[in-house]
């Protein structure tokens, strides 16, 4: 990716804060059309090989869709920082920070090598998008129950283990309602102890200035990806999985600019 275009901003814009002008609104109900075209033929193409293929058969053409699907909806990755930091052949975990519905394109389109994620129970009532997240072996998680939750990461420690693929988990378990670096969860830190590998840091800047938490709204613009040095593992001791959080916590909020305003738990 060229770095002589302007870095992305991470500040968010005031421009959401008046309503969308009757070209903006136009312009946002034509990326959604021309997102539920790709996406329906990304289906149609992709969803047969789903079940006939395993993952990595096909996740190079997968990869380039998400990235179309991107620019389709209007996010030009300008750079991406870090690549030197993944290991070929090194299962981790990856944790971005957790902006919109546009995440797992992001995730899928730039990190370079096969990748699994955590997606919540109701996504996968979805249909069609909930037996395709399925066959390519994406995880279900019910956040409003801890023991099922318990159960979902226990699997994203098999999948680590057992299958050497590295698995997506936002330490802040959902979206951010203002742009800003929610608290951290345990889970991930505690699942990279069980598993022993490796935590993957990843920040994503000015996806919130794109499309916010909420908001049926899309304004185009400018996204950067940077991964960090990996961090950990951490053992099973809580004060060493406290400590891998806060240096991710330390180096995402320096990517984005922020100073600590939360307390963590």
């Amino acid at each position: 990716m060229t770095s002589s275009v302007a870095a992305a901003d991470s500040t968010p814009s005031t421009d959401w804060d008046r309503p969308f002008t009757f070209l903006e609104t136009a312009h946002t109900l034509l990326i959604y059309v021309r997102c539920i075209i790709l996406i329906t033929i990304i289906f149609v193409f992709f969803l047969p090989l789903s079940f006939i293929f395993k993952k990595p058969v096909y996740d190079e053409w997968l990869r380039a869709a998400s990235k179309l699907f991107l620019r389709f909806a209007g996010v030009r990755v300008i750079r991406v920082v870090g690549l030197e930091h993944i290991t070929p052949g090194e299962a981790f975990i990856l944790t971005p920070n957790h902006i919109n519905f546009l995440d797992p394109f992001i995730y899928q389109g730039y990190f370079p090598y096969l990748l699994r994620g955590l997606e919540k129970k109701e996504n996968f009532r979805i249909p069609i998008w909930g037996q395709w997240m399925r066959a390519v072996g994406q995880i279900e998680i019910d956040r409003e129950s801890p023991m099922k939750a318990a159960e979902s990461m226990k699997e994203v420690a098999r999948v680590l283990r057992d299958e050497h693929t590295s698995v997506m988990v936002a330490p802040e378990g959902t979206r951010t309602p203002n742009g800003r670096l929610q608290p951290f969860k345990r889970g991930p830190f505690k699942t990279a102890a069980d598993a022993h590998v490796r935590i993957l840091p990843m920040c994503c800047k000015g996806l919130y200035n794109v499309n916010r938490k909420n908001d049926w709204r899309i304004k185009p613009g400018n996204v950067e990806i940077i991964y960090g040095e990996p961090l950990g593992p951490p053992d099973q001791a809580a004060e060493s999985q406290r400590a891998i959080s806060a240096q991710l916590r330390h180096w995402m909020l320096t990517q984005l600019g922020e100073e600590e305003t939360t307390s963590q738990a």
